[in-house]
């Protein structure tokens, strides 16, 4: 028998409010025991991984939940288009940006205003490079999507 799997919160389609959601749900199988949940957001791009809960036995229902944005520790992610970048300014750009990062999660309880930065743009200057980046609220994370060197 195949694994399955659903959510039990936040129903299927439910409208949310930005800021602390726990999705959690159930997970079974006919032949093992669960020792893994992933949920994928933004379409099925990217997988985190659920806690598990509750007992662990064969062929048993088990409980999941995802951890909440307070919990989850804050991100950054420069991809690999940007190696041209030198070395110093990714350190520097990664470090504010987790900072960044923390204080958008610490906004979390303010939704309107966070909303609303979500939604401009955001951009750093470090030196003669001008950085745009994006939040991810859902998975407390700071996207740089562009890189320009200033001259």
């Amino acid at each position: 028998m195949r694994v399955k799997a659903l959510f039990a919160s936040p129903e299927p389609g439910a409208a949310v409010e930005l800021g602390p959601v726990l999705v959690s749900g159930m997970a079974w199988s006919g032949s093992a025991r669960i020792a893994k949940v992933e949920v994928a957001f933004a379409g099925g791009s990217e997988w985190i991984e659920a806690r598990l809960t509750g007992p662990e036995e064969k062929h048993a229902w088990r409980r999941w939940d995802m951890p909440t944005r307070e919990e989850m520790q804050c991100t950054v992610h420069i991809g690999r288009e940007f190696v041209d970048v030198p070395a110093g300014i990714r350190r520097t750009l990664r470090e504010r940006l987790r900072q960044i990062c923390e204080a958008l999660v610490a906004l979390g309880s303010h939704r309107t205003l966070l909303r609303s930065l979500v939604q401009s743009s955001l951009a750093i200057t470090i030196g003669s490079w001008l950085f745009r980046y994006e939040f991810e609220p859902v998975r407390n994370r700071v996207v740089v999507v562009q890189a320009f060197q200033q001259r």
